[in-house]
C-alpha cells in the first residue's frame, strides 16, 4: 500500500502515550512538522528506490545535451525532465513539488554526440579535483582552458560540473535519487515515497523529537522510539550523511569504510 505524511500522523498518540495532540494532521501542527521532519532526513541518506528516476533516454524525446565548452550542468535542468518523463508517471503529476537531488548514481554520456555510439560513465571526483581537468590541465593556451571528452563529475551547490570541458554537444542521461517533494499546503495528503514498512520508522524518528521538544529525554516514550531506531540501524547521527559524503560513495575507488568514532585499531 502507499500512504500518506497523515497517515504516519495518526499513528503517534498509540506510539507516544496517547498524547492526542501529536496526532493532529493540520498544517503546523506538532506531529506534521515533527513527522515531515524525520521523513526528510531519513530519505535525504537512505537509499530508496521509490525515489530514483533516470533522466530520458532514447527513443524517448527531451535526452538532455551539454553543449560543447560549458562544463555546467544546472540541478534544475535535470529536474525540468521530469514534467514529460513517462517513465516515471508517480513523479510526473507532482513535477513542480521536486527541489533537488540528493545522490547521482550514474552520469552517462554517448560519444560523437549520438546515443548509437558507444560512451562512457564519468566518474565522480571532489569538486577540487574536477576543476584541474575542467579549468586546467586540458589546454594549451594559457589564455583559455581547453576542451575534451568528459571524464569526471562533481556537485557544487546546486550545480553539476564535469572535466574537462565538453569538446562537443554530447548527449547524456543521469540516474539521481530525488529528495523527497513537499506541497507548499495541506502536508497530511503528501504522499510518501518509501516502503511501507519504513511506516513505523518514520513514526518512532517523529515521537523521538516530539519527546526530546517537550524536554521528556528520561521517559519510556523516549527511550523506546530511541532504542526501535537503533536496532534497525537508523539513528540520526549514524544514518545522517552529508552531500560530499553521499557523492563519494558513488566513486568506484572508494572503500566506504566505517569505523566507531574512538578507536585503538
Amino acid at each position: 500500500m502507499s500512504y500518506t505524511l497523515g497517515q504516519i500522523v495518526a499513528g503517534l498518540p498509540s506510539k507516544g502515550g496517547g498524547r492526542q495532540n501529536w496526532g493532529t494532521t493540520t498544517d503546523g501542527s506538532v506531529g506534521i512538522i515533527a513527522a515531515q521532519q524525520a521523513v526528510m532526513e531519513i530519505t535525504e541518506s537512505a537509499e530508496l528506490e521509490e525515489l530514483k528516476y533516470q533522466t530520458p533516454v532514447p527513443p524517448l524525446t527531451g535526452v538532455m545535451q551539454m553543449t560543447a565548452g560549458n562544463p555546467v550542468i544546472s540541478i534544475s535542468s535535470i529536474l525540468a525532465t521530469i514534467q514529460n518523463n513517462t517513465n516515471f508517471p508517480q513523479f510526473q503529476s507532482i513535477y513542480s513539488e521536486f527541489t533537488d537531488i540528493t545522490d547521482v548514481y550514474t552520469f552517462w554520456i554517448w560519444f560523437q554526440g549520438s546515443y548509437m555510439q558507444s560512451g562512457r560513465t564519468l566518474e565522480y571526483r571532489r569538486v577540487t579535483a574536477t576543476d584541474m581537468y575542467t579549468y586546467g590541465v586540458t589546454s594549451n593556451n594559457s589564455g583559455s582552458y581547453g576542451t575534451a571528452p568528459p571524464v569526471y563529475v562533481t556537485r557544487f551547490n546546486q550545480y553539476l560540473q564535469v572535466g574537462p570541458a565538453p569538446d562537443q554537444n554530447y548527449l547524456f542521461f543521469v540516474r539521481p535519487k530525488l529528495r523527497h517533494p513537499w506541497p507548499s499546503s495541506s502536508l497530511a495528503s503528501a504522499m510518501i515515497f518509501a516502503p511501507d514498512t519504513w511506516m513505523q520508522i518514520f513514526q518512532y524518528a517523529a515521537i523521538r523529537q516530539l519527546a526530546a521538544d517537550e524536554g521528556i529525554q528520561d521517559s519510556s516514550i523516549y527511550k523506546t522510539a530511541t532504542d526501535f531506531l537503533e536496532k534497525r540501524g537508523m539513528a540520526p547521527w549514524q544514518l545522517r550523511r552529508l552531500q560530499m559524503q553521499r557523492d563519494e560513495l558513488h566513486n568506484s575507488r572508494s572503500l566506504s569504510l566505517r569505523m566507531p568514532v574512538y578507536t585503538f585499531r
